[in-house]
């Protein structure tokens, strides 16, 4: 029902958005795109359980540009599907579909054409999440932008949240940030929680000439998972986030006084499946490499993905453990609380294709 829910609402938000592109009285933008793309990995598990098994994830959205002079602002709506993938239990046993309704608003400074046209030259770029919607669309005339964004993200399994960013462009390189936590849930563009989408960022190199189209996009993505004032309680004491699983135990000892479910909701404030009670902390790297179009008519790329999935960690014995997650080396450099994380650790390739329409 969850996920029926989600779908209306973003069929809704699409027809809303194409009801007001047909209208001829004002032009409301300066770029309007729809998107679609599908990500379709093979997943090589080298620690842990052996094993490959396949992984996918899917979008359609859609996002509008405009500008006022010096100032460019920037709404965007997705729908995502991924299952296998970074925010996903990724044990071989276990099975589930998360589903994101992404809704973005941005705002920044954009510098002058340079080089005025009349027909601006798009570049297409993303500021959050592992899926390959291209949030931002910017005029690549442009020699510079820097830009704040705020995202509203709705989930089929309650793992709602805010997220803020930050993305810089300049000339044919791109930058971004994202993270619930410092600095923007000071400034009020994260909630805080440290949960879920906690953080990430990465780097694009955007084709010279050809519209929408990136060369290369390099990213680190984290997916934490939560346990109500587990990581608060963590920081009090000194100590590193607690096991999750902790409170199935003490489930289990308190089931002669009610029932296991009854506990672990009043305790959690969680009442997903038992699948959805494991740890799903994991971080990504992936480079993309895109090889352009398929057709000359099609905007967007076709590309080959390479990447590492899992907790990151690995211990050659008890005494010697080494962390390759940026989220853990933020941590540990800041004597934070590490989160528990035992995601296998797998060696990820495949491909991804993302049309962009923008003639609709």
């Amino acid at each position: 029902m969850n996920a029926i829910r989600i779908l209306s609402t973003s069929a809704c938000l699409l027809i809303n958005v194409f009801t007001l592109k047909s209208q001829e009285t004002e032009k409301f933008y300066d770029s309007f795109t729809f998107q679609v793309g599908i990500t379709v990995n093979a997943n090589k598990n080298f620690d842990g359980a052996r094993g490959t098994f396949p992984s996918v994830r899917s979008f359609v959205g859609v996002a509008l540009t405009k500008y006022f002079g010096n100032l460019i602002l920037n709404g965007s709506t997705n729908l995502g599907f991924y299952n296998k993938s970074l925010g996903n239990c990724l044990t071989l046993e276990s099975q589930d579909n998360q589903i994101d309704l992404t809704s973005s608003f941005q705002f920044g400074y954009a510098s002058m054409p340079h080089n005025p046209s009349g027909i601006p030259f798009w570049k297409a770029s993303r500021s959050i999440n592992n899926l390959s919607f291209n949030n931002i669309i910017t005029d690549g005339d442009r020699k510079f932008h820097i830009i704040q964004g705020v995202h509203f993200i709705v989930n089929n399994h309650h793992r709602n949240q805010t997220v803020g960013s930050t993305f810089v462009q300049g000339n044919n390189l791109s930058i971004y940030y994202y993270n619930d936590g410092p600095y923007f849930s000071q400034i009020g563009l994260g909630d805080g929680f440290d949960r879920f989408w906690t953080g990430g960022g990465g780097l694009t190199w955007h084709h010279p000439w050809r519209k929408y189209q990136n060369i290369l996009e390099f990213s680190f993505d984290q997916f934490t998972g939560y346990r109500r004032s587990f990581y608060e309680a963590a920081k009090l004491l000194g100590t590193d986030v607690f096991d999750y699983t902790l409170l199935e135990d003490l489930a289990a000892i308190e089931s002669k006084s009610g029932s296991r479910k009854d506990f672990r909701s009043k305790i959690t404030n969680f009442t997903g499946k038992s699948n959805f009670n494991k740890n799903f902390n994991s971080s990504s790297y992936n480079l993309k490499i895109n090889g352009g179009c398929i057709s000359p008519n099609l905007y967007g790329t076709l590309g080959f993905n390479i990447g590492l999935l899992g907790s990151l960690r690995f211990e050659k014995n008890p005494k010697q453990k080494r962390y390759y997650s940026l989220q853990d080396f933020i941590h540990i450099n800041s004597a934070m609380p590490l989160h528990q994380s035992q995601g296998q650790n797998s060696l990820l390739i495949g491909f991804n294709y993302n049309p962009i329409f923008d003639k609709l």
